[in-house]
């Protein structure tokens, strides 16, 4: 049941009326219910799976609650244990298997050479990546003093909550636990704008990702044929893609969250425009980067050690966060990467960075774009190895998109890309106008507010609610009406 189909919009529109239908108290258990079958609806034995992990998990947090030191630790290694041990079988079995056997046929066993293929076929849980790192969360703060949830119903309705159930944000327990001990009425909610973001996201979905889908799939399905505008147009082209896959799919999900009346956290602000690889990771997947943050980089030493532990720190960071997010090597690679691209800039913050001469460069706006520019090239060629089926597939793409001695569009015929190509420049644009209105926002809300200062502000909060609102939304369902999909494709991120 995706997102973008319309099974889903119907079920949603069923649970949003019963829920405000029932009364308080059993709102919560109808939520909960609902949200067992949005998982069962994709695999329905793995509910037992979902269901098993809220077991473990409600119980191991009620026995560490009353536990006194040491043992207290060695039940948070259980929960820790537990939770990556279920991840580790179901997403990285294969891999592991994949990886030995080669190793296998060379080495004498028993006397004989070993031939017997190790084939395992484990399909992976939906989700697992994320509420796995959701159970460790609450584990570690119970551990470091949070009163345990007593209540199993509101326990196993934090990572079975269906707007976040698939595909994050990464919910943080505290802020969860307030919501549901001081829920919502209905006239408390703000309708509009959860239509609005659920608008935004499909928008993103339907009619950017998957038209940029299409094109780029075809590209890197071959990789290496291409020539070398085409490269760097799949290569752009996929950046633009997973952007609106995967803040279209939180957009959805915190829309639908909202309209039941919760608030979910923030995973995307406009990564695109960041200054640097640090400001990147505080602007994409932000639930995530903060989870690594603080549960596994400051665990490592964080910042508190020695310049090199700092380094090696980060580096095991973002593998192991790159490793999270597929059971293949590339993404592992991808991490490295990402993990280089952070140790590079604070290297280079740390001596160059501090020089009067380069905070004087800095000052200027065009210097600012130019690193801006730079950032993004650098966060695009990371898509590249993220993307990539293999690491060969990966070095291919690189090795056409740098020969320019192949016929630039190569591989790809202009009508085929006219639509991307044109949906492309749309973005550089929202990009680029994003970039300055954030340079000048400061002297244009002074000016609208001074221009406004004698309006009444009633007149102008009913002509943003009762016009401008209503024909933004009008116009988006018109695209999505009038601009379907070819087929009602799956969100990138439901993969990990």
């Amino acid at each position: 049941m995706l997102f973008n189909s319309l099974q889903y919009g119907i079920f949603f529109i069923a649970v949003f009326v019963l829920h405000w239908m029932l009364p308080q108290r059993l709102r919560r258990p109808f939520l909960l219910v609902a949200s067992f079958y949005f998982y069962a609806s994709f695999l329905a034995k793995y509910l037992l799976l979902i269901i098993g992990l809220t077991v473990f998990n409600y119980f191991v947090g009620l026995w560490i609650g009353r536990a006194a030191q040491p043992k207290r630790k060695r039940l948070l290694w259980l929960a820790v244990a537990g939770n990556l041990g279920s991840l580790a079988y179901f997403k990285y079995t294969e891999l592991f298997l994949s990886t030995i056997q080669p190793v296998l046929k060379h080495l004498p066993l028993m006397g004989a050479q070993f031939q017997d293929p190790l084939l395992v076929k484990i399909i992976l849980p939906i989700g697992i990546s994320f509420f796995v790192f959701e159970f460790i969360h609450y584990a570690a703060e119970v551990y470091k003093g949070m009163e345990p949830e007593r209540n199993p119903v509101d326990f196993a309705l934090f990572p079975a909550f269906f707007p976040t159930q698939i595909a994050g944000p990464i919910k943080r327990f505290p802020d969860w636990v307030k919501q549901l001990h001081h829920p919502l009425k209905l006239r408390e909610v703000d309708i509009d704008g959860g239509i609005g973001l659920i608008l935004r996201g499909l928008l993103k979905k339907i009619i950017i990702a998957d038209i940029m889908a299409d094109a780029v799939n075809k590209i890197f399905a071959h990789p290496g044929q291409a020539g070398w505008a085409t490269t760097w147009f799949a290569i752009f082209g996929f950046a633009l893609q997973i952007y609106g896959d995967f803040s279209g799919y939180t957009d959805i999900g915190r829309g639908c969250a909202q309209l039941l009346g919760y608030g979910v956290p923030e995973n995307f602000a406009s990564p695109y425009q960041a200054a640097n690889p640090a400001e990147f990771w505080h602007r994409w997947h932000m639930s995530l980067s903060t989870w690594l943050r603080d549960y596994l980089y400051i665990p490592l030493g964080g910042s508190r050690v020695s310049q090199p532990r700092v380094y090696l720190n980060l580096m095991i960071t973002m593998a192991l966060g790159g490793l999270w997010h597929g059971a293949q090597w590339h993404f592992m690679v991808w991490g490295v990467y990402q993990g280089v691209l952070l140790c590079g800039h604070r290297l280079w913050d740390r001596s160059m960075g501090r020089t009067a001469t380069y905070k004087a460069i800095v000052r200027f706006p065009l210097s600012q774009f130019v690193t801006r520019i730079f950032t993004l090239v650098l966060v695009c060629l990371g898509w590249l190895l993220f993307r990539a089926d293999t690491l060969t597939g990966a070095f291919q793409m690189l090795g056409a998109a740098l020969n320019f001695s192949q016929p630039a569009w190569a591989g790809f015929t202009e009508p085929a890309l006219s639509t991307p190509i044109l949906l492309m420049y749309g973005a550089a644009a929202v990009v680029f106008g994003g970039w300055i209105w954030s340079q000048v926002k400061g002297p244009a809300l002074q000016m609208w507010g001074a221009a406004t200062a004698k309006l009444d502000p009633l007149w102008i909060s009913w002509t943003t609610s009762a016009v401008l609102r209503p024909a933004v939304y009008t116009l988006a369902i018109a695209i999505l009406v009038l601009w379907p999909p070819h087929s009602t494709a799956r969100f990138i991120y439901f993969q990990f």
